[in-house]
């Protein structure tokens, strides 16, 4: 069971954020500020800034700094798509060519439903290995379109699940040509407006005044977070361009259970676990992740964009509604609002990923360079500990796991493993999410 709110648990969420700034909390390197709620049963119990929206001009973390909220935007697009099902506007079995006659199916049939639960088979754009170093690139709606014809389905359309930002973009297309405005506009009027959200709002391509957050990445060795790459809004779109603060974002998910934005069968339809057509069970709804955590059910959505990291989920059972901005990539949102969520639930601390320590005769058979499709990834020794840097990119610490596996210490889901051959590694295989890329070694350094 969970614990009713007390004030002592704001010294103990203060704890954990502070955790997280000064690069002390498992897993997370230095971030430079977070943003904070928690509400239960609906109501706001915490909410709360920490560290810094802006270093360079010192302007401090509140609950209303406005944030980049990354793939969050999914439960707004796939909230709008569901309005229009209810409006009988289009239909969830309708093929999107209909609306949107360029979209890349390849000759299948691709459902709206398909698009909003991540079965259609169509890959994302943003699994791309060249992506990263094309984000500040504006693009037109076809030329984003064109680039995603460029990879063939990855299966039958419903036959699997895998998460997509090419569906959530068409998606938004759809929104735009059954409403006759923009996508911004649409959400504007049909969501924000409507729910009170006067902090959200599709994001300009760089922070926009003192209330928006500066973005930053965690900076070789680990020193203090550097400016975050930059990226044209036009290419998130609907997967992921809206900006947001913890304010508003606990607002929302009120107004999802309330039925302020959709009907009761529409919402549960939104939290409802998928079933493929090869009958396997995937815990995504439309627009929501509807698992276990803990050994509780859970709703929610987790976000990660060029500078800054969200997560946002309820625990219904429980009534606890959990929100964590932050404005530093990495798993900082996520490690942070689990370690809240264990605190309210009562649950067993995680259990944290090793980091064994490896003398310089252990790490020396790692090091090297190695071709990872487009990109060479050099691994080096500093500090007696393995680092591993991309061409052009910032070096990230590696935790060794033992036998030659790897979790980049920044971000603990990204995983390289080392094969070796006698003495030396040959080869590195990078896993990222559901992304493997995989290469060998160049040199022998």
């Amino acid at each position: 069971m969970g614990q009713s709110w007390d004030e002592r648990h704001v010294a103990a969420i203060d704890s954990i954020a502070e955790g997280a700034l000064e690069g002390t909390l498992a897993g997370v390197p230095p971030v430079a500020g977070l943003s904070i709620g928690v509400a239960q049963d609906g109501v706001p119990v915490l909410m709360r800034g920490y560290g810094m929206a802006d270093l360079d001009a010192t302007i401090p973390a509140t609950d209303s700094t406005i944030f980049r909220i990354g793939s969050l935007t999914k439960t707004f697009t796939a909230s709008v798509v569901l309005q229009l099902v209810d409006e009988g506007r289009l239909a969830l079995e309708d093929d999107i060519r209909t609306y949107v006659p360029g979209a890349p199916t390849h000759g299948q049939r691709v459902t709206i439903a398909q698009l909003l639960n991540h079965t259609s088979g169509i890959p994302s754009y943003t699994n791309r290995p060249e992506y990263p170093w094309q984000t500040a690139e504006a693009r037109s709606h076809d030329e984003m379109l064109g680039q995603i014809a460029g990879d063939s389905l990855d299966f039958a359309p419903g036959a699997a699940y895998s998460y997509t930002n090419s569906g959530y973009y068409l998606l938004g297309l759809l929104i735009e040509e059954r409403t006759g405005r923009s996508y911004a506009e649409a959400l504007r009027a049909r969501l924000f407006e409507p729910s009170g959200l006067t902090d959200t709002q599709y994001c300009p391509d760089a922070p926009d005044g003192p209330t928006h957050a500066q973005g930053y990445r965690p900076s070789p060795f680990a020193r203090s977070p550097q400016p975050a790459s930059a990226i044209s809004m036009t290419q998130p779109f609907a997967a992921g361009a809206l900006c947001s603060s913890v304010r508003d974002l606990l607002a929302w998910m009120a107004a999802l259970q309330t039925g302020a934005v959709l009907s009761d069968a529409l919402y549960e339809a939104m939290r409802t676990p998928t079933i493929t057509t090869a009958g396997d069970m995937v815990r995504y709804g439309y627009g929501l992740q509807a698992t276990e955590r803990f050994g509780r059910a859970y709703i929610g959505h987790g976000g990660g964009i060029n500078g800054f990291a969200a997560q946002w989920g309820h625990f219904p059972e429980e009534g606890w509604t959990l929100v964590v901005l932050a404005n530093t990539e990495g798993t900082a949102a996520f490690q942070v609002e689990e370690a809240i969520a264990r605190l309210l639930l009562n649950a067993a601390p995680a259990t944290q990923p090793m980091d064994l320590g490896l003398s310089a005769e252990e790490r020396r058979p790692y090091e090297g360079t190695y071709a990872i499709g487009p990109l060479n990834i050099r691994v080096f020794s500093h500090e007696e500990v393995l680092w591993a840097q991309g061409d052009g990119q910032p070096a990230f610490r590696l935790m060794a796991q033992g036998g030659g596996v790897f979790l980049a210490h920044a971000d603990p889901s990204i995983r390289l493993v080392f094969t070796r051959n006698g003495e030396t590694a040959s080869e590195l295989t990078l896993h990222r999410g559901r992304q493997l890329f995989q290469g060998p070694r160049l040199d022998d350094e």
